[in-house]
Order: structure tokens, then sequence, then C-alpha cells
């Protein structure tokens, strides 16, 4: 089923990738641009905005481009320091698609996977986000040309975009289209652009 909006998903984190379609054919996929600062990896605002903006034009504009990015979930087993860069790279997400005032949703990790992988056979998550993908979008062979790390990366962004996509039709066909709301492990914002012309 071919969509008029663009949806677009963003895995979490320094090594996270990008993946967004209107067709669920065709992909625009690739890592999240980071830059070193002295000791620390830091999400690079120019390189990501610059090709957020490109992807709006070819999208057709922010009102047609929704977007969901990964939550942090707070994990004992990472120490402080790496929990306290995943919350720092996800505010980075939320200040960026605000600015840009796009229709966009964060989603606790948990909450895409329950939804994703209801139908896949347990597993590894990463085994079971290639099998989501390769069942929704068939023609994703490409995806087996990237090494591990960054293909699992850019599989995690595509459920986040098809969770998006499925959540986003769901919300708006029961009216639910301007403000702040929380639902089952997420929260949307959706812009007051968005509100006065739905």
């Amino acid at each position: 089923m071919k969509s008029e909006l663009y949806f677009l998903g963003y895995d979490n984190g320094t090594s996270g990738g990008s993946a967004g379609s209107c067709d669920l054919k065709n992909w625009d996929v690739r890592m999240v641009t980071k830059v070193r600062r002295r000791t620390h990896w830091l999400l690079g605002v120019p390189e990501n905005l610059a090709y957020l903006d490109s992807l709006l034009v070819k999208a057709g504009g922010p009102d047609k481009v929704v977007v969901a990015y990964e939550q942090t979930r707070k994990n004992k087993r990472f120490g402080t320091r790496n929990n306290y860069v995943g919350g720092r790279n996800e505010e980075f997400w939320r200040v960026l698609l605000s600015v840009r005032e796009l229709t966009f949703a964060s989603v606790d990790p948990k909450s895409w996977q329950s939804v994703c992988f209801r139908n896949i056979a347990p597993g590894h998550s990463k085994d079971r986000a290639r099998e989501y993908v390769r069942q929704r979008c068939p023609e994703t062979d490409w995806l087996d040309s990237y090494n591990k790390a960054p293909r699992e990366a850019i599989v995690d962004a595509m459920c986040i975009a098809l969770w998006c996509r499925d959540r986003y039709q769901e919300l708006t066909s029961n009216g639910i289209n301007a403000g702040y709301h929380e639902f089952s492990g997420s929260a949307w914002w959706f812009p007051s652009a968005v509100a006065a012309s739905a």
C-alpha cells in the first residue's frame, strides 16, 4: 500500500541508522553522522540536519514527513556514562525535529518490538528485526550487502519507520492529530500547523 506520507525512523545512538520511505519499496538509508569532540562522540548537528532537510525536500515538505526515533532505556549494565549519552542522543532528535516543526514520535524499544515482532519466531532481537523487514518489505535483499553493525542499525530504523507508519495511521483515523499525546510506550508531537491543516 503506497502512502502519500514519508515515514522516517531513527535508531537512537551515535552508531544508529536512519531509514525512510513512502512506498515501502524505495528506502533512503544511512548511518547517522557523528563527530568527535575531545573524548566524546556527538551526533553532528549540521550534517544530520542537512540530511533531514534533503529528505523534507524529496518528500514535498515538512507536512509530508512523519518521524519516529527510539527512546533510551535506562540500563544499569550500560553504566552512568552510556545512559547519559543515550539520553543526550534522544534529546538531540527531539530538538532537531521540533525545530523543523515535524510530526514525530519517540518510542520505547520494547514498544515497537512488541508490535513488530508479534508474528516473528522467538530469537535474538536483531534477527527478528531483519525477518520483520523481510516480511513487510520483500524487496530488501540489498540490506545484506552491509556489514553487520550498520545493517542492524538500518534494519532497526526501518522497523521504527514501519511502526511509525502503522501507528500514525491508527492515531489519525481516530482523530488524534494535534498537540502532545502519550500512548503505551510512545509519545507523539503534532505541530500546530498539522492541526490547522487537518
